[in-house]
């Protein structure tokens, strides 16, 4: 029998986040609740504070906006953040 859409996408959520496995506290399996710890990740990247955070715009809003031809590279977000590292010493 057909089940839908719905129900296909959900089994495959399901297969995706380990929840068709053995089950522990919290409805996801140890393997899938470790990759998503985030306090794991943050010691496997080596994440540790302070930090400087960044979001860069290059998407669309780089050339359909008011923006168009007034983004910066990366190398001047970067160099503009080894300048607040160095005066804030980060």
């Amino acid at each position: 029998s057909h089940k839908g859409i719905v129900w296909f996408r959900l089994a495959q959520m399901r297969v995706l986040l380990g929840l068709h496995k053995e089950r522990v506290p919290g409805g996801l399996n140890a393997e899938t609740r470790a990759a998503l710890d985030l306090e794991t990740v943050a010691r496997e990247i080596n994440f540790t504070h302070p930090i400087i955070g960044l979001h860069v715009r290059r998407g669309d809003s780089c050339h359909t906006t008011l923006r168009r031809g007034r983004c910066v590279p990366l190398s001047t977000h970067l160099s503009r953040v080894e300048a607040i590292s160095a005066r804030y010493n980060v």
